[in-house]
């Protein structure tokens, strides 16, 4: 059984993983706990331990699970989770709760991972992920859309125009973009069918009137952008403003996102699932194992960065006319 002056070490050595300074560890327990400085101070010397409800809030606002930072003292135990899905609010503004709380998570972690040389980003996608459509407002929204309709399916549906996506959910999704165009190693291994239910569930909505014409004129552009975008990600340089970058098209299929993060002192694995939410875990055997499968799947893939011409032209042919498949 774990101590509880061991626990608080450990909780204190995660606050510093994140906040390496005391400077910034001690803002960090003033502003999330609303602690005076002295106490602040008492819990960094370790003089007053953590209560169990400070300790809940630290590991909410790292990213954490409590899990995570007792991991590896009891003897074959289970991985541990964290699942960024916040509490259902039972409204019809949950997902707009859904998204300030996952984007204040992934910030820390970010941050956490910026300036480090070593960092390796290594993504295994079968449909189109969060991040590629946060340049996109219409995109960005259509994913909340679709999620919302399957969630609240004992509420009449609304319709895409009643969605609210608030200017500083754009303005967040903008700044993670850009941490993550940071990373200096990242490898994309994507389905040759990545957009096919995207442009499946547009043309669904659309034929329940839940999406205008105009509406689906604009996703569609949208879509084309972003099709354009990534074409011109897999044709430049493998080194681009000192980014490693390298795109495979999957032969096989696989049922889920999946992410894996390497740093020089830490790693961390990520599955999406709920169509906007992730669950994650630090822990070594199933970052291990994710790793693994990851790199299975390369192995079975075929490169399109460089290199690989004609499966490229074949793939982005491919995916503008299902694009422009979309009858409305």
């Amino acid at each position: 059984m774990i101590a509880n002056s061991e626990f608080n070490q450990r909780l204190l050595a995660k606050i510093g993983e994140t906040y390496p300074r005391k400077s910034q560890q001690l803002e960090f327990l003033m502003d999330k706990m609303s602690l005076g400085k002295e106490s602040a101070y008492r819990r960094l010397r370790g003089d007053v331990p953590f209560s169990f409800t400070e300790a809940c809030i630290v590991s909410q606002k790292l990213g954490l699970s409590l899990d995570d930072i007792v991991k590896n003292t009891i003897k074959n135990e289970n991985p541990s989770f964290f699942l960024h899905v916040p509490p259902p609010s039972e409204t019809l503004d949950d997902y707009l709760h859904y998204y300030k709380h996952t984007y204040a998570i992934y910030d820390v972690f970010l941050d956490k991972w910026a300036n480090d040389p070593e960092l390796k980003i290594y993504f295994a996608s079968n449909i189109v992920p969060q991040a590629f459509m946060f340049p996109y407002h219409y995109l960005s929204k259509f994913r909340a859309f679709a999620w919302k309709y399957q969630m609240h399916h004992n509420i009449a549906p609304a319709k895409f125009s009643a969605i609210n996506m608030p200017d500083d959910i754009y303005a967040k999704q903008q700044i993670l973009l850009q941490k993550i165009r940071q990373f200096p190693e990242c490898t994309y291994i994507i389905s040759r069918n990545i957009f096919d239910n995207l442009v499946k569930m547009i043309q669904y909505f659309f034929d329940l009137s839940l999406l205008t014409r105009e509406e689906v004129i604009t996703l569609r552009d949208e879509l084309l952008q972003l099709l354009s975008k990534l074409e011109i990600l897999t044709t430049q340089e493998s080194l681009e403003h000192n980014r490693k970058i390298l795109v495979y098209l999957a032969n096989i299929d696989f049922d889920s996102n999946y992410t894996y993060i390497q740093g020089s002192k830490y790693e961390r694995s990520f599955i999406e699932l709920y169509f906007i939410n992730t669950i994650s875990s630090s822990d070594s055997q199933l970052c291990r194992i994710q790793k693994e499968w990851i790199e299975s799947l390369k192995k079975y893939s075929t490169m399109i960065s460089m290199s690989g011409n004609i499966e490229r032209i074949a793939f982005f042919d491919r995916q503008r006319e299902l694009v422009n498949s979309l009858n409305f």
